[in-house]
């Protein structure tokens, strides 16, 4: 059966099979349904793009698609669990930070990915209205600590239309724990490491994040399942970005033997 060669199609292919190298997952399945994207085992699930898809709404898609192939690559969801803290918003911070952990590691790789998810999160915090904050407790604290981790692991800025809510929030967190979040940066690529410290973060600005769920002699075991789930080898990486730069035509030629999934079922992933 052919392929279907509208440039919307053409564009749904190449991204499926960028979230797939990128991922270096070629058993994801890749659905486009719906507003948000997610990620649930293998399946991915990725906004519907409009019937016309300019250069910005492409770019946001784009970063949408990247963010979700981060996750799966370099997220390991059982040392997550071990780690997560009880409290509503603790759990909720210790997301958005995982989130923007996945992340950094594709931004300081691929410029193209970190241009993506640039794009992506500009729209995200402009439709969460970050755009007319004027009072810091309008911004919630968990987003507001992944853009700020985001800020020391990668050395980007937050959105514009984040910036004034991050400002708002900045002094606040920085004399709280300014000195001890840039350790983020140090363990950005072993998750259990990265967990633990964002723990402490947690506590220090007195958010109850419980005990830990596992004995210390344990933390070794983390250590080295997190190593391992960084340590895939880099072909997707740079697969990854050579199924960018197809992508960035929206009337390229389609991916032989792509196919691409009608309905939805993943997670959302978290802050996209």
């Amino acid at each position: 059966m052919p392929h279907d060669d509208s440039p919307i199609e053409t564009f749904k292919r190449a991204t499926a099979a960028t979230v797939r190298a990128i991922s270096g997952r070629d058993d994801a399945t890749i659905a486009f349904s719906g507003d948000s994207a997610g990620v649930a085992g293998t399946r991915v699930r990725l906004p519907q793009p409009g019937r016309v898809l300019d250069p910005a709404e492409a770019a946001r898609l784009r970063g949408a698609a990247d963010a979700t192939a981060l996750r799966l690559r370099f997220h390991d969801p059982k040392l997550h669990a071990k780690r997560m803290p009880a409290d509503e918003t603790a759990r909720a911070a210790f997301e958005a930070l995982e989130q923007a952990r996945c992340e950094a590691i594709g931004a300081r790789r691929m410029a193209g990915v970190a241009a993506n998810l640039s794009a992506a999160l500009e729209e995200r915090y402009r439709r969460l209205g970050f755009d007319r904050v004027t009072e810091r407790e309008q911004a919630p604290l968990p987003e507001i600590m992944r853009l700020l981790a985001r800020e020391i692991m990668t050395g980007e800025p937050p959105p514009a239309a984040a910036r004034h809510a991050v400002d708002l929030w900045r002094p606040w967190i920085d004399t709280r724990i300014g000195r001890e979040i840039g350790e983020l940066a140090r363990l950005v690529e072993n998750q259990g490491e990265y967990a633990r410290e964002v723990r402490k973060l947690l506590r220090d600005l007195e958010l109850e994040v419980g005990a830990d769920q596992e004995p210390e002699a344990d933390e070794q075991e983390d250590a080295e399942d997190s190593q391992e789930k960084d340590d895939q080898p880099d072909q997707g990486s740079r697969q990854g970005e050579e199924s960018s730069a197809q992508a960035e035509s929206l009337d390229g030629e389609p991916q032989e033997g792509e196919e691409v999934d009608s309905d939805g079922g993943a997670e959302e992933v978290e802050g996209e």
